[in-house]
């Protein structure tokens, strides 16, 4: 669609300015080192066709670009009616059209279309395609008319003068593309420049980002090796301290049981407690003391011994708790109250013997 809208701009561009602009453009025909009015005449098609190429469209999109932005009608914003009355007083079509197609925005692809149904219309033709809008001819018609004759001639005139203006404004656009490009190349290597220092800049803050995550890692483990370490010196610390309430507790009951000791009287002359322990431990220490003498009976033989009033005789009955089950230690503890004295297990009775007894 954008190639044939270009082909039929070409169309309406006289044969001695497409020479002309051939030239500007750059571009080379095969088989023809210089081309001419003349040679256009034969090989419009050929040309047409060479300029439709894309690097080539590309460059003429251009020029016509910087025709709209240099141009002192201001093309782009005239309304169809406006266009229409530049084009009447002698305003190239080609540059009117190729500023319009060549912007973009639709909105002046869309005023282009209905300006080319205006001319058409006005012109009485089907297309573009049936007119040249500047004369090829080099002298004005014979009239039968002279007054008509004048009138053309004026027109003439003023659409040489036209012309030569074109010729000037289309060498002062080869300046201006000329001077854009070597902008543009300078332009180009700016870029390029600014391109190599930013991604040398990137690589730097790649490297630092690497090395930032590398020493993250390593403090990351620096830290949990730390807090291990920590928690290690914490469990220490409370074993220490667990160790050290246990001394002073065993500390303590020392010097109460040396109180004790103090004050009872000797084992010679002291007449011996009677200890009735339930539950065997099946101990040497039990089995040996003298003083608190010891009976041990059976958790199963407590019924027995209650029925024959034997612990009526009991200074103290110790109940090991470990031994007896829960109903008879409960029934226990309700009889002889004042008497009965709960042992977990049997190390407790132990230490309990030796605070009393040394």
């Amino acid at each position: 669609m954008e190639k044939e809208i270009w082909k039929k701009i070409f169309s309406t561009i006289p044969d001695d300015e497409l020479a002309n602009l051939i030239k500007i453009w750059k571009i080379s025909i095969r088989g023809f080192r210089h081309i001419t009015s003349k040679d256009i005449t034969r090989i419009r098609a050929l040309v047409t066709k060479e300029c439709l190429k894309q690097s080539n469209l590309k460059k003429i999109q251009d020029f016509y670009k910087i025709v709209a932005a240099k141009d002192e009608d201001d093309i782009r914003d005239k309304t169809v009616h406006e266009l229409f009355k530049l084009y009447q007083d002698g305003k190239t079509l080609h540059l009117i059209l190729g500023a319009l197609y060549s912007s973009p925005e639709d909105r002046h692809h869309e005023r282009a279309k209905q300006f080319e149904e205006l001319v058409c219309k006005k012109n009485g033709l089907s297309s573009l395609d049936e007119l040249r809008v500047l004369t090829e001819k080099t002298e004005p018609p014979k009239q039968e008319d002279e007054h008509d004759s004048a009138d053309w001639q004026k027109k003439w005139q003023k659409s040489q003068k036209k012309n030569q203006e074109l010729q000037q404004s289309i060498k002062k656009f080869e300046l201006l593309l000329s001077r854009l490009k070597k902008d543009w190349k300078a332009e180009k290597q700016s870029w390029k420049k600014e391109k190599e220092q930013l991604q040398q800049e990137l690589g730097n803050e790649r490297t630092q980002k690497n090395r930032l995550n590398e020493w993250k890692k390593t403090s990351e483990a620096e830290m949990q090796q730390l807090k291990d370490e920590i928690q290690k010196l914490k469990l220490e610390i409370s074993h220490l301290n667990a160790l050290l309430l246990n001394t002073n507790k065993e500390v303590a009951a020392a010097v109460q049981t040396d109180e004790w000791v103090e004050s009872k009287p000797s084992e010679s002359t002291a007449v011996a407690r009677q200890i009735y322990i339930i539950g065997d431990p099946k101990n040497k220490l039990i089995d040996e003391s003298e003083n608190p003498l010891f009976h041990t009976i059976e958790a199963n033989k407590f019924k027995e011994a209650v029925q024959t009033g034997e612990l009526e005789h009991a200074d103290e009955i110790w109940m090991m708790a470990y031994l007896v089950p829960p109903w008879l230690k409960k029934k226990i503890k309700n009889v002889y109250t004042q008497k009965v004295r709960e042992f977990k297990d049997f190390p407790s009775v132990k230490k309990y013997i030796e605070r009393g007894i040394k």
